[in-house]
């Protein structure tokens, strides 16, 4: 396939639109929080990256509003569970269930 630069913005268009589709769906939507993806194959995907507030149970701790879940198929890099603290930065994939819970698939410490 070819592009013409006569197409004018419609390349960059198309370019923004196969990336939003690369990182995991369709059209995004922004909030305070985080990033997620409607789309095809990717309706409950969510990314969010923030620092804790609360620390509900061993299973589960609040970054602003939002509930995040965690359970044994959860991956964590650059640290643990037991390193989930008040304060601490993360970044976490997940799956966002209708009540705007977050399931987390992965959950990533942010060091500064």
């Amino acid at each position: 396939m070819s592009i013409r630069y006569s197409l004018g913005l419609i390349p960059i268009v198309v370019l923004i639109m196969l990336s939003a589709k690369a990182c995991g769906g369709g059209d995004g939507y922004h909030n305070d929080y985080g990033y997620g993806y409607e789309g095809e194959g990717y309706d409950d995907y969510y990314e969010i990256e923030s620092t804790i507030t609360n620390i509900i149970d061993s299973r589960s701790f609040l970054l602003g509003d939002t509930l995040i879940t965690h359970d044994s198929s959860t991956r964590f890099k650059y640290g643990n569970a037991d390193n989930l603290a008040v304060g601490r930065r993360v970044e976490v994939e997940g799956v966002r269930t209708a009540s705007g819970t977050v399931i987390a698939r992965e959950i990533e410490f942010e060091y500064d």
